[in-house]
């Protein structure tokens, strides 16, 4: 192989390479992203996961409607997709955070366009994806996985309720009257439904590169 070969090679092999391209072609956000993000998630990507950790907030409306028939008729009413359980309080908070953190995200993703970004402003909205980042893919992730936690523990049956209600704070439990007003379960499915369809619009509108 001779030099000018190699030359070309090496050229070609480092402008493939991810971090090369965001220091050579990337927008001054990528770059100080590059730096100090706690994450080299795309911006994209990031909304795709809010997107589906809010949309799985859904799955409460099959599980209501296929848990056993005593803990439908004990705690929720005979009519589980019509009850308002304590536990909705809890997956309300996480879709509210994965729905602020995917909006932020996104305005992120548009302000980073501009082409006059300073580098102050560019760590500014660094500091501010990195503050989203940690609230969907942490609080707003938990939140979530700890409701559908809570809903689904009524396929253990009537015995396994109680005795999570019994451990509760003040007997509380997840099948138990909300502390706040909440939507039922089939509003509240729906909304969540919504939320991961719009966050999914908005990763989409961002695109790949972002």
């Amino acid at each position: 192989m001779n030099r000018d070969d190699s030359t070309e090679r090496d050229t070609h092999d480092t402008y493939d390479d991810a971090v090369a391209r965001t220091l050579l072609d990337g927008s001054e956000f990528h770059r100080r992203r590059l730096a100090v993000g706690i994450t080299q998630l795309s911006q994209r990507r990031k909304l795709l996961l809010f997107a589906g950790v809010a949309g799985s907030l859904a799955l409460c409306l099959p599980i209501g409607v296929t848990l056993p028939e005593a803990v439908r008729e004990g705690f929720l009413g005979g009519v589980p997709l019509a009850a308002t359980p304590a536990v909705l309080a809890l997956g309300l908070f996480g879709l509210t955070v994965e729905l602020a953190a995917g909006l932020a995200v996104a305005a992120v993703s548009y302000r980073a366009r501009a082409t006059t970004l300073t580098e102050r402003e560019a760590l500014h909205l660094v500091a501010v994806d990195n503050v989203a980042t940690m609230a969907g893919l942490g609080v707003g992730t938990l939140a979530v996985f700890a409701t559908l936690c809570g809903f689904a523990v009524g396929y253990g049956g009537v015995e396994a309720v109680q005795a999570v209600t019994a451990s509760g704070d003040n007997g509380g439990g997840p099948y138990t009257a909300p502390p706040l007003p909440v939507p039922s379960v089939r509003v509240f499915g729906s909304v969540a439904l919504l939320v991961g369809v719009l966050l999914a619009a908005l990763g989409v509108s961002v695109g790949s590169e972002a």
